[in-house]
């Protein structure tokens, strides 16, 4: 018996809507399944919500792969949940990501997990580096920026007006060969998701020049600070520490009392940064890609 993938099947949808495979499915499935707001097919509700392969052996539903197109040659899955009692099969099988999604760049991340390592190894996923979930309790943040430079501002994002400057100044800040560039149409896709929050973008300027961008976003019941830097001619002035610390005093003026933020577990001046402002460990984030590098 050999395991094989579909992108839909209408059996196992209706299966799902029973409750039949709650065991590894989960509500980022039946939630929009179940959503009776608008008069769609299971089928259609499918080609709108999700872009997802059914995993199936000995005609049974044993897991599921959600992912997203980036482009045409960057895949970014979301989601991979199986049922346990087949991880053995699936470890046995040719099942292949590079197969699945026709040789594209494969990305997935996830907490740090021993035994999903070797079930992302088996479908052609290797670990590119890992990163730090921290947080930060914000009851124990206390801080004044009246006394820095009077050459240094702040100003909020304006939609419909910074798109391209935020676009801009996040691809120089971020400039690595490694990384899809941002497009302002990706900017403007940021303000629709579920995560954005209005007024919670700053840009940090210098003398009037926009030299450091910095968000604030919903993280599941919490918050998290991402997309932080300054422009590499800036950095090691203490304009980074300044920046994260206004965000920070934005997020308690808004009674936020809990914050997270993600670094890379090699970026020592970032930790030693976030270290000194308070924020604790949490967890490991692992970043896993194929190896068709070539695309990159």
């Amino acid at each position: 018996m050999s395991i094989y993938v579909e992108n839909f099947n209408l059996k196992f949808t209706k299966d799902i809507l029973k409750g039949k495979y709650n065991n590894f499915v989960t509500n980022t499935i039946e939630t929009p399944l179940m959503d009776k707001s608008k008069k769609l097919t299971l089928k259609n509700k499918f080609k709108i919500y999700f872009q997802l392969k059914f995993i199936i052996f000995d005609n049974r539903l044993i897991g599921y792969i959600r992912y997203e197109n980036l482009s045409d040659f960057f895949i970014n899955i979301n989601e991979i949940s199986i049922d346990s009692n087949y991880i053995e099969e699936i470890l046995k099988s040719n099942l292949s990501l590079n197969e699945m999604f026709s040789n594209k760049v494969v990305y997935y991340e996830g907490f740090d997990n021993k035994g999903l390592d070797k079930l992302l190894l088996k479908l052609g996923l290797f670990i590119n580096n890992k990163s730090l979930l921290k947080r930060l309790d914000l009851k124990d943040f206390n801080y004044s920026y009246k006394d820095k430079s009077p050459f240094l501002d702040i100003s909020t994002f304006v939609k419909g007006k910074d798109e391209t400057l935020r676009c801009d100044l996040q691809n120089e800040i971020f400039n690595d060969p490694s990384r899809i560039p941002l497009n302002k149409e990706d900017i403007i896709l940021d303000q629709k998701q579920d995560y954005y929050l209005k007024d919670f973008s700053i840009f940090l300027k210098y003398k009037g020049k926009p030299i450091g961008y910095g968000q604030i976003i919903k993280f599941h019941n919490s918050y998290m600070i991402v997309n932080l830097g300054v422009l590499d001619m800036y950095r090691g002035k203490g304009l980074g520490k300044y920046l994260i610390e206004r965000l920070l005093y934005l997020a308690k003026e808004k009674n936020i009392t809990k914050i997270f933020i993600r670094v890379d577990i090699e970026n020592n001046i970032a930790l030693n940064l976030y270290n000194n402002l308070g924020f604790k460990y949490i967890d490991t984030i692992t970043f896993y890609k194929n190896k068709k590098t070539n695309l990159v």
